[in-house]
């Protein structure tokens, strides 16, 4: 690498270790969980965001996080500020918070019962990446047990159809399942997929996990998922993460937002 790259690199890095450490860098977003039956807004997923401009995208923070070593000190100061953030929902809201499996396995139990003996901790749900599972989903059993012995439930995220996603599903038996968006963005005209996602259904419903489906953004899609017995939803189609004073109340009746997909099936911005 050009010393002008080295310096490009050590920059971009060093300003992701401030995200670590910096009192007001990054802040949280809520996007709104809905229930497919009725419609409503029933929770919200936190999610991360910068807020100094350009603004870092979470995949490029949590990328060079990683290659620079402190993934585990950028995801506790994350899941610090979700946990922190859940006070500005309603109590009776479903909270999402994302947490990495190699950070869930670095908590020790003085950690964990400072980060989820402070707070309500039955209306949270944790939800780990299929795709971020390693090999044998049991090494996750015991710090699985533990977050569950506060009441909080757990979420296996972005969920498909390989080998693995059947062992975590069999193995860790989360009280949720999300569908990875790429089997539910257009589903509606894909009767193959609506067949693997029918198998899915049976196999999560086996174990009482319930459905979300992410990445929804077409109407035509939305009436699919029902027909498939996924119960809830979560994209654009019905609003994009937000901060906490713009949230849409629990509960509100969530109509589509018209422009996520146009009537050709784009989408807003494209």
């Amino acid at each position: 690498m050009s010393p002008v790259g080295e310096d490009v690199g050590s920059g971009f890095a060093n300003e992701v270790r401030s995200m670590v450490t910096a009192p007001d860098r990054l802040t949280m977003a809520f996007q709104p969980l809905v229930d497919l039956n009725g419609l409503v807004v029933v929770g919200y997923e936190l999610l991360v965001r910068d807020t100094v401009p350009p603004y870092v995208s979470p995949s490029m923070m949590f990328q060079q996080a990683a290659e620079s070593g402190i993934l585990t000190a950028l995801d506790q100061r994350c899941l610090a500020l979700a946990l922190d953030a859940v006070s500005a929902v309603d109590p009776a809201a479903i909270c999402h918070i994302n947490i990495y499996p190699s950070t869930l396995l670095d908590l020790g139990p003085e950690a964990f019962e400072l980060l989820f003996n402070r707070l309500d901790a039955d209306r949270l749900c944790v939800e780990l990446s299929e795709q971020q599972i390693i090999g044998d989903p049991t090494y996750l059993l015991a710090s699985l047990e533990r977050l569950r012995s506060f009441g909080v439930k757990i979420a296996l995220d972005d969920v498909g159809f390989g080998r693995t996603a059947l062992e975590s599903l069999i193995v860790l038996e989360p009280e949720v399942v999300k569908i990875d968006r790429i089997y539910v963005d257009g589903v509606s005209e894909d009767v193959v997929r609506q067949g693997w996602l029918r198998r899915l259904a049976r196999s999560a419903h086996s174990l009482e996990a319930t459905l979300v489906a992410e990445g929804v953004e077409r109407l035509a899609d939305v009436a699919a998922l029902q027909d498939l017995g996924i119960e809830m939803a979560q994209g654009f189609l019905y609003g994009r993460p937000v901060p906490a004073h713009q949230l849409l109340p629990l509960g509100s009746l969530q109509r589509p937002v018209v422009s996520a997909v146009d009537r050709r099936g784009n989408r807003s911005g494209d």
